[in-house]
């Protein structure tokens, strides 16, 4: 089982461990040039078998995992390994996993199942049990914001992403698709961010009143900002003293979007939550010690 929060790599590196198994390039796996290889990188490999969610769907039930069990019941098209990929395993309902417990605890000599998950935590404890956990960390920035020039995005829009992207290489390429994202950023930053002074708190909060339909995307900007400009320039040693002030101004300001959060979700119109939250964001937005 492959762990790690979204868009990590966890798809990508349960191919890749397929194409290791299936490789004809034993001193050299994988090569991508065989012709093993080239059938899973095309997905037309006969014993490489993939379950995951069919679109417009959030979870995985019962009906396709006897499917794949039936086709696992026949004899392989071919001989030789055959691999088995369940993506989302965290999305699959209870009856399931159930339904696929018996498969993964007694695989054949020759088949390998391979499982990912966002949150191993939905996952039952009889499943986990019988597979080898790996967790998938966030990327590091500096191989992050390597890794979408490479991409082919401009070093100044891999550095605005890097931080807004939590380490995850997929969120990052979302983010940059996703033109709502950046007008939302756009207008955020305009409205909170810009210097203020209280006479202007009426005006801002009728602002913020058009963000009433992009509530959950907002509270997530902030929230990436937040996190993302505590460590930001953030010295190797800074002063202890400086450092604990810059600390508890961080930590006011995710306590403030936990509370905004909890208040949404008790029903709490979105003005009064948007006016409590502009005050803390105007009294915690000072320049950062350092």
């Amino acid at each position: 089982m492959l762990s790690g929060p979204f868009g990590v790599g966890k798809r990508t590196l349960a191919k890749l461990l397929v194409l290791c198994l299936f490789c004809e390039n034993r001193t050299d796996a994988p090569c991508g040039k065989c012709k093993a290889c080239r059938r899973i990188t095309s997905g037309f490999h006969p014993n490489c078998l993939r379950l995951g969610l069919l679109p417009n769907t959030k979870s995985i039930k019962i009906d396709q995992v006897r499917e794949i069990l039936a086709q696992l019941s026949q004899y392989p098209l071919e001989s030789g390994r055959r691999a088995v990929i369940l993506e989302d395993f965290d999305l699959f309902t209870v009856p399931a996993q159930n339904a696929l417990l018996k498969a993964i605890e007694e695989p054949d000599e020759v088949t390998v199942y391979i499982l990912t998950a966002t949150n191993e935590k939905s996952v039952l404890p009889t499943i986990l049990s019988r597979c080898r956990f790996q967790r998938l960390p966030a990327w590091p920035d500096d191989l992050l914001e390597s890794h979408l020039i490479s991409q082919g995005f401009s070093t100044q829009t891999a550095r605005d992403l890097v931080p807004l992207s939590g380490g995850s290489p997929g969120t990052a390429v979302r983010m940059a698709g996703n033109e709502d994202f950046w007008a939302l950023k756009s207008r955020a930053d305009t409205v909170l961010f810009s210097p203020a002074d209280l006479s202007q708190i009426p005006e801002i909060s009728e602002q913020l009143k058009e963000f009433r339909q992009e509530a959950e995307q907002l509270l997530n900007y902030l929230e990436a900002k937040a996190l993302a400009s505590f460590s930001a320039g953030a010295p190797e040693h800074p002063d202890p003293e400086a450092y604990y002030e810059a600390s508890l101004k961080h930590r006011a300001m995710l306590e403030s979007l936990f509370l905004a959060r909890r208040q949404r979700a008790s029903n709490v119109t979105w003005q009064g939550i948007a006016d409590q939250l502009l005050l803390n964001i105007l009294e915690d937005n000072q320049p950062c010690p350092w």
